[in-house]
């Protein structure tokens, strides 16, 4: 049995149990909302949603299993090979989320080409994260005799990474705000050389690790999870978490 039939089955017992019926008047109000509702999503939202049901209806329509609501069981040799899928979307908590567990070879191809975008992100991030030198984003100015925040290393920064094509607008322009009140920070704190600095941020930008990022095989690059939410799909392999995000037509990177 598929899992819409089944999920369509245990759907309609809880509907059956919990739901009242509306008069008309509230049905006809509902779908005016509704009407309203999807009028004014914008064109780039319709193909967000458009994208994120159709990744959803894909993983149904080929995989069958059972949906269920525990939290996830204890590692068990049945569970070896397994990718868990966590649908936190309609705000239930971790948790409570529905969930199915899938053998990778049956994840349908809407769910491996956001695999392969996170895979791509990961192995090349690991090749090149010192080629960014997020040290050279502070650097002590002896003209002005105090630290500052080196806006065009900032800017060589954020092209580099805009150029592998992999990663979100959205993570763009959040690290470029960043960049941009760290500038002000600086300008405004004049710390000298005197001081303790900081002459650097503590951590890695992207993955926020006190230690360097791995340096991956992609056929080291193994899903454990995948976790969809209310905007971004979370990508789980052994090592860390990727969050992609839907942009122009592709999921792509947000962040670690």
């Amino acid at each position: 049995m598929k899992t819409k039939i089944i999920l369509s089955l245990f759907l309609a017992g809880i509907l059956l149990i919990t739901c009242k019926p509306t008069s008309n008047k509230q049905n006809e109000g509902q779908e005016s909302v509704v009407t309203e509702e999807q009028e004014s999503l914008t064109s780039e939202e319709q193909e967000y949603i458009d994208s994120l049901n159709a990744i959803i209806d894909s993983y149904e329509e080929e995989v069958i299993v059972v949906v269920k609501k525990f939290d996830k069981p204890a590692k068990s040799d049945d569970m070896e090979g397994l990718i868990e899928i966590v649908d936190t979307r309609n705000g239930e908590s971790y948790s409570e989320a529905p969930r199915e567990y899938i053998k990778y070879e049956d994840l349908p191809d809407s769910f491996n080409v956001i695999i392969n975008t996170a895979k791509e992100f990961a192995f090349w991030y690991g090749e090149n994260w010192q080629k960014l030198e997020q040290d050279k984003l502070f650097k002590y100015s002896d003209s002005l005799g105090y630290y500052i925040f080196d806006m065009n290393h900032g800017n060589f920064y954020l092209q580099t990474l805009k150029e592998t094509g992999l990663v979100s607008d959205s993570l763009i322009s959040s690290l470029r705000n960043m960049f941009l009140k760290d500038q002000i920070e600086f300008e405004k704190d004049k710390l000298g050389i005197d001081t303790d600095g900081p002459i650097g941020y503590p951590a890695d930008i992207l993955t926020n690790w006190q230690e360097d990022p791995p340096s991956i095989d992609t056929n080291e690059f193994i899903v454990n999870e995948i976790s969809l939410e209310s905007n971004t799909i979370r990508i789980f392999p052994d090592y860390s978490g990727i969050t992609l995000i839907y942009e122009k037509g592709h999921w792509l990177v947000l962040g670690y």
